[in-house]
């Protein structure tokens, strides 16, 4: 089994990334780089709303690896 996975998740509006340790699932580093998409006092806001996708998407890659 691979040991970590560097998952980056990248939108319009964000960046995300996750080191994941996919032996003792343990996040070791993770942070959210994102720029503001609407002034204030816009009639649109975009939300960044944080969720477990990234977790997600390191075991997809780890079944794709065969590992």
């Amino acid at each position: 089994m691979a040991g970590r996975i560097l998952v980056l998740n990248t939108g319009s509006s964000s960046i995300k990334y996750e080191l994941v340790d996919m032996r003792t699932r343990e996040r070791p580093a993770r942070g959210l780089v994102e720029r503001a998409v609407s002034p204030p006092g816009a009639e649109v806001a975009v939300l960044v709303i944080p969720t477990d996708e990234e977790w997600e998407i390191a075991s997809q890659a780890l079944a794709l690896l065969g590992s």
